[in-house]
């Protein structure tokens, strides 16, 4: 079995709103689903010199819906999600619990027909429960992108990355 890289890039947002094109911008490859096709033809554009066939270097995560994609979200290491999209540090427990208790009361605040016409009058009750718990539930924060790569990437490959990871964000 041959080895494999991961380049991951830690963010402070949730990656999964980006993750796609970010591949695309960084590599000029783009998966089945071909989310990032135009930030694909900007890497082509702006790199046409160095001219790397990330191809084949690029290997495919399948996800769920069973699309090979090169790219995937991970856990970025340090931090956590209060499971209502407040993202913390490790540390910052206290002020994950008392954001969660401000977003729980937001939603109750809901008028009806909000609430009911997305569902979330399902959830008033636990909402309401929340609210005088002090325990805090923490989930993953996906803020990371991992980009799989087959074959270990070059230093001036790496260097670009870096360097195009940044204009990108």
């Amino acid at each position: 079995m041959s080895a494999t890289f991961c380049f991951i890039i830690d963010t402070d947002h949730f990656a999964g709103d980006f993750d796609r094109q970010l591949c695309g911008y960084l590599t000029g490859v783009v998966g089945d689903c071909g989310i990032g096709t135009k930030a694909a033809e900007l890497f082509r554009a702006d790199t046409i010199k160095y001219a790397v066939d990330y191809d084949k270097y690029l290997g495919s995560f399948i996800e769920p819906d069973t699309i090979m994609r090169p790219v995937t979200i991970t856990p970025t290491p340090g931090r956590f999600n209060n499971g209502l999209g407040g993202h913390f540090e490790t540390g910052e427990e206290e002020k994950a619990l008392k954001d969660y208790k401000s977003r729980c009361q937001q939603l109750i605040d809901l008028p009806d027909m909000c609430r009911e016409s997305t569902r979330l009058h399902t959830y008033l009750a636990d909402w309401a429960d929340e609210l005088e718990s002090n325990d805090l539930k923490k989930w993953p924060a996906y803020e990371s992108v991992a980009i799989l790569f087959r074959k270990k990437p070059t230093s001036d490959m790496i260097r670009q990355k870096s360097t195009r990871t940044h204009r990108f964000i």
